[in-house]
């Protein structure tokens, strides 16, 4: 049902929790595309060991180092699952994290994209740099100043004022958190 889309780069200590965290989903009709873009570090060896229990699963392609945007391509041009997940291999997914888009997703056949506010965590101490990324210095970020419809547990930005607010003042809605 999902492709899971994992390009990485020289991540080999990051692995073991980026992959955990995608075997610990509640949903679990899952694929997952790894593209290895050029790692000189030992991030093959790792994922090979990593994938092993579950190889059937798991589509695996080597490149030449070419940037992330190129190693997320070639990762969709390899996906076949109904819906795409973008996760860069210094995440860590919550649990519901698959099951709760793809609900999201089914519920709402008007909605394109779902996405959720991430937590950003010092990989070395583990401290938390950012409690969540929709707000800034405490305040609540730009976008969510936006009009927005409810659908159950969904906020579906509709606010005709959605790309001059992103131009101005960004929008984090990172693939990884979509």
């Amino acid at each position: 049902m999902v492709s899971i889309l994992l390009p990485t780069y020289n991540r080999s200590s990051f692995l073991p929790a980026a992959i955990g965290s995608i075997r610990g989903q509640t949903l679990t009709d899952w694929e997952l595309v790894i593209i290895d873009d050029g790692s000189t570090d030992d991030s093959c060896e790792r994922l090979e060991a990593l994938t092993q229990p579950f190889a059937e699963r798991v589509v695996f392609h080597r490149q030449p180092n070419a940037g992330p945007y190129p190693a997320r391509n070639a990762a969709l041009d390899r996906a076949r699952g109904e819906f795409i997940a973008f996760f860069d291999s210094d995440d860590v997914w919550l649990p519901h994290h698959l099951e709760r888009c793809v609900d999201a997703l089914r519920a709402n056949a008007d909605v394109d994209c779902v996405y959720a506010a991430c937590r950003i965590v010092d990989h070395d101490t583990g401290r938390v740099l950012s409690p969540t990324t929709f707000e800034h210095d405490g305040r609540p970020a730009a976008f969510r100043q936006l009009r927005v419809r409810r659908a159950g547990p969904l906020h579906i930005l509709d606010d005709p004022g959605l790309v001059a607010a992103s131009i101005r003042h960004g929008f984090y809605c990172g693939l990884q958190n979509a």
